[in-house]
């Protein structure tokens, strides 16, 4: 009689371990079919908007001028810009591509390559902050270009293309 109870808890166990798995595997096939948000790709998102909310008040501010104020502004937002850079390999570490995204599966064939340019952001954000702390209008302009063009590389390597809209 034990022997016949320790081997039904053994299926028993057994059975609803495989039954949890398949949830699981269940769950990520469902998140792509249904396009529900997916954590991942929601933190990824999360990253890349921050840069680009970053980039629209670094210009704002430099359409300001040159003041105190606003090379501060600039300098703030640059070293944002640099933290989050940092954070774009580890975010793109696990190949996801179900739920709602833009990335392509060519970040991660290409992912020294990518890693690279996000490397590059961080520099260039970097040498921005530096010159709007040392008050580099000239600097603070070149720098806004190369921030620009190195988050420029990734979207036009690694986004999925944005559809032209038909005019009527």
């Amino acid at each position: 009689m034990r022997n016949v109870r320790a081997w039904r808890n053994f299926t028993l166990g057994l059975a609803a371990t495989g039954l949890i798995g398949g949830c699981t595997l269940f769950t990520e096939d469902m998140a792509q079919i249904l396009q529900v948000k997916n954590p991942v790709i929601e933190a990824r998102k999360k990253i890349m908007r921050g840069l680009g909310g970053n980039m629209k008040l670094i210009k704002t501010a430099l359409q300001a001028g040159g003041g105190v104020g606003p090379l501060r502004q600039i300098k703030w937002r640059a070293d944002d810009i640099a933290k989050l850079a940092r954070k774009i390999p580890p975010a793109f570490e696990k190949q996801t591509l179900g739920g709602k995204t833009t990335a392509t599966l060519k970040i991660w064939q290409t992912k020294t390559e990518f890693d690279q340019i996000a490397g590059n952001l961080v520099l260039s954000a970097q040498l921005l902050a530096s010159a709007a702390a040392d008050g580099d209008i000239s600097g603070v302009k070149n720098g806004v270009k190369t921030v620009g063009a190195n988050c420029g590389k990734c979207h036009k390597a690694y986004r999925v293309k944005k559809k032209k809209k038909k005019k009527k």
